[in-house]
């Protein structure tokens, strides 16, 4: 019996240091107000996202970066490659399959092919860009490819002169 008085007594006593410590909310607390010392923008409304209103000038921004995102999604139909780090800097032509289903391979060993049926360099997936390593008269296009080093840049450039630039990550040599 004397642990039950004694624990009536201390809850009655946390209740009552509640209450004393804080008091029920009243309507007489102070509201916080928030104000904004900024304009709305001026201008014509074009668009809306959400609650959100989009100026002429902001949808033209917008519409150039999703110009931009398109273009670089899509790709590039590439014309010319330059690998600074091994001299080269040579065309890029298009190549496709053989009638026995292999990659085409440029006749000019120093020209690189493109291989068009697969993914345009910038896109998503992997593109294929070939050329020979030498020939019977000397080296080709690509004999100091395994020169290059992690951080080495290779430049892809269109026939409208948009250039993307690609790191070597690392290298591997594959047998064939």
């Amino acid at each position: 019996m004397k642990i039950f008085l004694t624990s009536i007594t201390a809850i009655v006593a946390i209740i009552i240091l509640a209450f004393a410590i804080h008091p029920f909310a009243t309507e007489d607390e102070p509201k916080i107000q928030v104000k904004h010392d900024e304009q709305p923008a001026k201008g014509k409304i074009v668009s809306q996202i959400s609650e959100f209103p989009i100026y002429a000038k902001q949808q033209r921004e917008i519409d150039a970066i999703r110009t931009e995102k398109q273009k670089e999604q899509t790709g590039i139909t590439p014309v010319r490659i330059e690998i600074p780090a091994i001299q080269v800097d040579t065309a890029v032509i298009q190549v496709g399959k053989t009638a026995d289903g292999q990659m085409e391979v440029p006749n000019n060993t120093i020209q690189t092919g493109w291989y068009k049926p697969g993914y345009k360099p910038g896109s998503q997936g992997k593109a294929v860009i070939a050329g020979h390593v030498d020939s019977k008269k000397g080296p080709g296009v690509f004999f100091y490819l395994k020169e290059l080093q992690a951080g080495d840049k290779i430049f892809l450039t269109d026939k409208t002169g948009r250039k993307l630039t690609f790191s070597v990550q690392s290298k591997k040599k594959l047998s064939c």
